[in-house]
C-alpha cells in the first residue's frame, strides 16, 4: 500500500494513474487498510479521470454491482464498453455478460459471444467458459462441440495454476511468505 500511495503522491505520470486504481483495489477487498468501498471508489474515479481503463472497469463494476454506489446498469455499460475498447479483458468479459444475461441491456447472444471471444484469446477463464458454452448450445453462434471442448479443456487446464496462485495469495495475506514464495517459484518454473 506504501508503494502505490508514495507513487500516487509523486504525481509520475506514468505510474500514478495505474497506483491509484490498484489503491483502490486495496481499499475495496480491505488488503493491508480498512476496507472502505467509499475510498475504493474515490481512487476509481481519479484513475479513470486520468484515462486508465481499470479505473473504467472498477467503476463499471461497482455500479453493476451495487458496491458503493447505487446499482446502475446504464452507467455500468457506460464505464464498462470505455475499458472494453482499451482491451481491458476483465471489463470485456463482465459486458459480456450483461449481454449474455440480460442485464441492463437486451439480451444479445452474437454481441456477447464476439465479447467472450474476444477475452477468452487474452487467457481470461471465466470468458473461456463462456464461450465454450455458447459453442456447445448454439448460443449466439453455430453449435461446434469440438469448438466447445477445445475451450473448456483450456479452462480446466488453466483452472489447475489459478487455484495455486489463490493459494499463494492466501499464504501471502497470512504472512506466510516462505510458503506463499515458494508456490510462486514452482509456478514461475512451470511457465506460469
Amino acid at each position: 500500500r506504501m508503494y502505490f500511495e508514495a507513487a500516487y503522491q509523486a504525481q509520475d505520470p506514468d505510474v500514478s494513474p495505474r497506483a491509484a486504481a490498484l489503491l483502490g483495489s486495496l481499499y475495496e477487498d480491505g488488503h493491508g487498510v480498512e476496507q472502505s468501498n467509499e475510498t475504493a471508489l474515490e481512487y476509481y474515479q481519479i484513475a479513470y479521470d486520468q484515462g486508465t481503463p481499470h479505473g473504467a472497469y472498477r467503476l463499471g463494476r461497482a455500479y453493476l454491482r451495487g458496491t458503493g454506489v447505487d446499482q446502475n446498469y446504464e452507467l455500468a455499460l457506460e464505464y464498462l464498453k470505455k475499458a472494453a475498447d482499451e482491451m481491458h479483458v476483465a471489463a470485456t468479459t463482465e459486458l459480456a455478460k450483461m449481454y449474455y444475461h440480460g442485464i441492463g441491456v437486451q439480451f444479445d447472444y452474437t454481441k456477447a459471444v464476439m465479447l467472450f471471444n474476444t477475452a477468452a484469446v487474452h487467457d481470461d477463464a471465466e470468458a473461456k467458459f463462456y464461450f465454450a458454452r455458447m459453442n456447445h448450445y448454439g448460443l449466439g453462434t453455430p453449435e461446434r462441440c469440438t469448438t466447445a471442448l477445445s475451450w473448456y479443456q483450456s479452462v480446466a487446464v488453466k483452472g489447475e495454476w489459478v487455484y495455486e496462485f489463490d493459494t499463494a495469495l492466501n499464504e501471502y495475506l497470512e504472512e506466510n511468505y516462505d510458503t506463499a514464495l515458494l508456490i510462486y517459484e514452482k509456478l514461475a518454473a512451470r511457465g506460469f
